[in-house]
């Protein structure tokens, strides 16, 4: 064997190598991951709620637990999606690693969402987001731009088409009367707008980190029905 080919062996010896430690590396650190995050997950009972109301960081509230964990995204410097688009890693410059499974936190996905554009991210990442995120359309509910499959992203509530589905069968059967749209509407706008009071007055177009707002939205409810709902839970 000429020294010609003794080196084209040696390279392809090299590149499936490189492509073997890739592979096995990749797994390894998916299943560490995995453990990570059923490790945290394991300590509490319930799930965790992550809450983004700042550019700058997000907050995670652990069940039965005072304590409001504070991450600020000047401190991570990548984020990698991995496990069938339902792991999230989010690795700090102090070289740990936070990890977010899908179904263990509630509102995982505004977390992806909200992941700054200047963070390093992989190309599952990327895709995902571009993929999941696009074609939102408006809730009549809260007035932003953030339903997806017949849910809001924003309110958490469902769509009156959803409702009407997945209730119709059953009120037909029974003496209940299903709501119209009208007051499914009114309905969910009393309780969601409760929690936007503030010295009197509702703030029906509350600013959402995430979500932008619908144009031409207005409440079908008033200032004052809320705040007369708002009184019966005190």
């Amino acid at each position: 064997m000429n020294n010609h080919k003794r080196i084209i062996l040696v390279l392809i010896i090299l590149i499936v190598a490189v492509v073997l430690t890739k592979f096995i590396f990749s797994k390894l650190v998916d299943k560490k991951l995995e453990e990570n995050i059923n490790e945290q997950v394991g300590k509490v009972t319930g799930r965790p709620i992550i809450e983004i109301s700042d550019p700058n960081e997000f907050l995670i509230h652990v069940p039965h637990d005072t304590v409001v964990k504070k991450i600020k995204w000047l401190d991570i410097q990548r984020a990698d999606l991995s496990n069938n688009d339902s792991l999230l890693s989010l690795s700090k410059t102090d070289g740990s690693c936070l990890n977010f499974k899908e179904g263990d936190y509630d509102f995982w996905i505004d977390l992806i969402k909200a992941i700054p554009n200047d963070i390093q991210t992989n190309e599952k990442l990327n895709s995902f987001r571009k993929d999941f995120f696009q074609n939102l359309s408006c809730c009549k509910i809260c007035g932003k731009i953030a339903v997806k499959d017949s849910s809001c992203l924003s309110c958490s509530l469902d769509t009156y088409e959803k409702y009407y589905r997945n209730f119709s069968e059953v009120y037909k059967k029974g003496d209940t009367k299903i709501e119209s749209e009208t007051e499914y509407i009114k309905n969910n706008q009393l309780f969601w707008f409760t929690t936007f009071e503030k010295d009197g007055r509702i703030d029906f177009h509350y600013h959402d980190v995430l979500y932008n707002d619908c144009n031409d939205w207005t409440p079908l409810v008033t200032n004052a029905e809320v705040i007369n709902e708002k009184t019966k839970f005190n």
